[in-house]
């Protein structure tokens, strides 16, 4: 379950949140998704990660959220699909890396922003074995959620609350890793989303939520270049070229984004490439109208393990 799925199950449409208040959300968000059921179902057209996670929670529109500070002015440069993600990979066995501890804590920081939503920084602690989350509500004062899996339920290997060990014990041959992904993607529920998409979308989150074993993340990459409708452009962010990584789906473009030298994920965005209308509470207005050009962003400034919530490498 993702967390526009959460969301829905559990609270009506939000007004959008004071600014603080935006970082609280999202720690109750996941909370609470412990206290409910899980069904398999994984992002869709909306669904972009981190930057889901903020449209998830009320924040703001996909269109409100558009990262006014970067990616758009600068057009996309096709380049060598194969080869890029190839190159990914290699750079992903080697660098260097240290499994967490289950007691540990992967801490995220990312920016968002745009010229109608004024730039939001978050920051956020997750627990390695997946056992709780934590953030610094509007006061200032650290918040630590410890989570407790439902009984006779198995840790979800993917997505902002799985546990490294589950990550760890996923294939790390591409091929494997690829049926994994379209095998266990065969009974997601709602339509208007290819089985393609679909597995793109879990590897997306698997790259921009968890911190992961060299093998397994360069498995990703080789895994992506057999994912039909998976394409590699070049576009401007901040000042400095990236890869995107991306892959469109209906009236949706979905990205990862890396570094063009080190092939380091430094963020994620999501594109509408068509006009259309979906439900209000998506799209974060009384109309549910888009517009192709609308644009969702989140830039990954550090992401490391610590030994302990709030604290800061």
């Amino acid at each position: 379950m993702n967390e526009l799925d959460i969301l829905r199950d559990a609270w009506p449409v939000p007004e959008p949140p004071p600014e603080r208040a935006r970082e609280r959300v999202r720690a109750d968000l996941l909370a609470h998704s412990t206290a409910r059921p899980r069904r398999r179902r994984f992002p869709r057209r909306a669904a972009i990660g981190g930057v889901a996670t903020a449209i998830a929670a009320g924040l703001v529109a996909v269109q409100n959220l558009g990262d006014g500070r970067s990616p758009s002015p600068v057009p996309a440069i096709p380049v060598a699909s194969a080869a890029v993600l190839e190159a990914a990979a290699r750079a992903a066995e080697d660098d260097p890396f240290t499994a967490p501890r289950a007691d540990q804590w992967i801490y995220m920081k990312e920016d968002f922003g745009s010229d109608e939503v004024p730039e939001m920084r978050q920051e956020r602690w997750r627990r390695a074995d997946g056992g709780g989350v934590a953030f610094y509500d509007e006061s200032g004062r650290l918040q630590v959620e410890m989570l407790r899996p439902r009984a006779g339920r198995k840790p979800v290997p993917f997505g902002p609350l799985a546990g490294y060990q589950q990550i760890a014990a996923l294939p790390t041959d591409p091929d494997e890793l690829r049926r994994w992904a379209y095998d266990l993607t065969d009974d997601i529920e709602g339509a208007g989303s290819t089985g393609h998409a679909e597995v793109y979308s879990v590897f997306e989150g698997m790259v921009s939520d968890n911190v992961l074993p060299p093998d397994l993340k360069a498995a990703i990459f080789r895994a992506l270049k057999q994912v039909p409708g998976v394409t590699v452009d070049t576009v401007e962010v901040n000042g400095r070229r990236v890869y995107t990584l991306g892959h469109t789906d209906d009236w949706l473009r979905q990205e990862l984004l890396l570094d063009t030298e080190s092939y380091d994920y430094v963020g994620q965005s999501g594109t509408v490439v068509r006009d259309t209308t979906i439900t209000p509470e998506k799209a974060g207005n009384s109309t549910g109208e888009i517009k192709a050009g609308d644009r969702a962003a989140a830039m990954r400034l550090v992401t490391a393990v610590v030994d302990e919530p709030g604290q800061r490498p």
